[in-house]
């Protein structure tokens, strides 16, 4: 059986959150960060009587456009070294795309801050396609919210904020994945056009991916799904997709527009909820005599080339990210090396 994460991390939750199906593990705060409910300590799962901005359901799966007369261009993986051929096309037509990033895809996304930064400037919308872009249908909740706060994380330092619209990689996602969407105030977005660029990325001049996004724009299909990281898609898809759109008298639009969503609710500058570990009544150890030496993890991430370790209580996973769980701090889940758990908290 699958550990769920909300038994294993408290969600602090920002103003206008009702996260359903979490316990009270949090307070809720005000616009100004002053507590506005004491946590309770009852396992209570009814959800906190304040409603979420946005109109756009949280956890549900979205498809297609709801705003006459607009079609949504998305673009996943990026930012890679063909994205900003694509901004270039993007401006040149006067249209808008939505592109969904990935923090260590294609490329890591630090070396590529130009980019993101030009997608915001440009008057995109930038989105979460989750950090690196793994099947977070097969994956732990507590390694789906990591890699969602770690993405969350590098577009706070790189542009001052984070959005609220998210792509599962694969389209892959299981009910507990989409309640922690829900629960971490996310748009869930698919398409219904996917234009299977990727499958249809060599030769250049590969042109299988015009038709089959020609005939789903024909069939009504209004939200369309590419690739920004395929050289193929770059220089000769979009200008053909670009054109499609414009012979059928589409406006092209990010899709928070799309769905009539005003802009001002496409991001966050800070997080409506903290993770922060609880074991319950239960304590945890880890017994270890390594001491962890080496430069401490700026995001999370440790081990890897850099050697980084965790700060202190925290303990490294096997997979290179710190935590204070149990599913981190078990023998069997901890490397010492990097970090070492202390004492877990109780939930009193």
């Amino acid at each position: 059986m699958r550990s769920r994460a909300f038994a294993t991390f408290f969600l602090v939750a920002g103003a206008h959150s009702s996260p359903h199906g979490i316990r009270n593990y949090y307070n809720a705060t005000d616009i100004n960060g002053n507590d506005t409910v004491t946590p309770s300590t009852t396992g209570s799962t009814t959800p906190l009587p304040i409603e979420p901005v946005s109109k756009i359901p949280y956890g549900v799966p979205i498809s297609s456009c709801t705003t006459e007369g607009v079609f949504a261009l998305t673009f996943d993986d990026g930012p890679y070294q063909f994205t900003d051929h694509i901004l270039d096309l993007l401006a040149e037509a006067g249209a808008k795309a939505t592109f969904f990033v990935n923090g260590q895809n294609h490329a890591n996304i630090f070396d590529n801050q130009d980019i993101v930064k030009r997608i915001i400037n440009d008057g995109h919308q930038l989105a979460s396609h989750t950090w690196r872009h793994l099947t977070l249908s097969n994956e732990l909740d507590d390694m789906v919210i990591a890699e969602m706060i770690r993405l969350e994380d590098a577009l706070i330092k790189i542009v001052g904020k984070y959005p609220t619209y998210m792509r599962f990689p694969f389209f892959a996602s299981s009910a507990d994945n989409l309640k922690t969407m829900e629960a971490l105030q996310y748009h869930v977005i698919h398409a219904d056009v996917d234009s299977k660029d990727w499958d249809n990325a060599s030769p250049i001049g590969n042109m299988k991916a015009v038709d089959i996004f020609q005939r789903e724009v024909e069939a009504g299909g209004t939200l369309a799904l590419a690739h920004d990281v395929y050289e193929n898609t770059a220089m000769k898809l979009v200008p053909e997709f670009l054109r499609i759109i414009k012979e059928k008298n589409l406006k092209l639009v990010t899709v928070g527009e799309c769905l009539g969503d005003p802009e001002a609710n496409w991001y966050r500058t800070k997080r409506t909820y903290t993770p922060t570990p609880t074991a319950g009544a239960d304590r945890v150890h880890i017994t270890s005599t390594a001491v962890p030496n080496g430069p401490v993890s700026p995001d999370g991430a440790c081990g890897g080339d850099k050697g980084y370790v965790c700060k202190s209580g925290y303990c490294c996973n096997n997979i290179g990210y710190c935590g204070k769980t149990e599913s981190f701090c078990n023998p069997k889940g901890c490397n010492p090396l990097f970090g070492v758990c202390g004492v877990i908290g109780t939930s009193d």
